[in-house]
């Protein structure tokens, strides 16, 4: 690498893959500093304390890897499963009182299993990412009564930068919350990007250089639309990339 301060080359880097739905894998450069904030915002939104998890994603990417990140950071401990074994009697996940990490597509196929329902009814929270919740899915997910806590994150900023809490998606609140505390969200009013900056934001993709993800200063141009409520609530309305323009 070209162009780095002393002090970047020293905290040293850790390439995490990326393809989003475009196909075309790139690797986000984190260092410590990104992953520790990620993680410390959202003990922060939680109320402190130690974030233990229950982790069936893969380490190697984003969503599994920051899990154990946060126990690091926090002082939690992480276990792992793979997700069917929470629809499985002969297995025996310990999840209770643990952070559970899915994607809809996952707990859409748990919802289908009474004992993966009841094990995760007894999870302290169900973080839902990775893609938007069909009006279905959220419809069983509270009838099941389940902690589900839909979140708005990706690889480059070492995962979720908003949260909306399991109490307010049981009262029927719809998006994905607020902005974590190290994280600030912004709409581009022409198009309905949406722009972020966060302390846990990545340094730039391999071979490439940070400011040609930026639109200006410090901002960085996600590929979602979206808007925010009076509030500060988010919703994601979906990927600017599959817009096609007719006028």
């Amino acid at each position: 690498e070209q162009g780095l301060s002393a002090e970047e080359e020293e905290a040293g880097y850790l390439y995490v893959p990326t393809g989003g739905t475009s196909g075309n894998p790139r690797f986000a450069r984190h260092t410590r500093e990104t992953m520790r904030a990620g993680a410390l915002g959202l003990a922060q939104a939680l109320g402190g304390g130690p974030l233990s998890s229950w982790c069936c994603l893969p380490g190697h990417h984003v969503g599994g890897w920051m899990q154990v990140v946060r126990a690091v950071e926090t002082g939690g401990t992480v276990t792992f499963g793979e997700y069917r074994d929470l629809a499985n009697p002969a297995k025996a996940p310990a999840v209770e009182g643990r952070l559970l990490s899915l994607v809809p597509t996952q707990l859409t196929r748990l919802l289908e299993s009474e004992l993966a329902v009841k094990r995760l009814s007894t999870c302290r929270m169900l973080f839902l990412g990775g893609g938007p919740m069909s009006p279905a899915l959220r419809k069983l997910a509270r009838e099941a009564r389940l902690p589900v806590a839909p979140a708005y994150g990706m690889t480059e900023t070492a995962g979720m930068v908003t949260l909306l809490k399991p109490e307010d998606f049981l009262a029927g609140e719809e998006g994905v919350g607020e902005a974590l505390p190290h994280a600030e969200l912004i709409m581009e009013e022409e198009t309905g990007r949406v722009l972020l900056r966060a302390k846990s934001l990545f340094r730039g993709y391999l071979g490439e250089k940070l400011s040609n993800a930026h639109v200006s200063g410090d901002w960085w141009a996600t590929s979602d639309l979206g808007n925010v409520s009076p509030q500060g609530r988010w919703h994601i309305l979906g990927r600017l990339d599959r817009v096609a323009n007719t006028g």
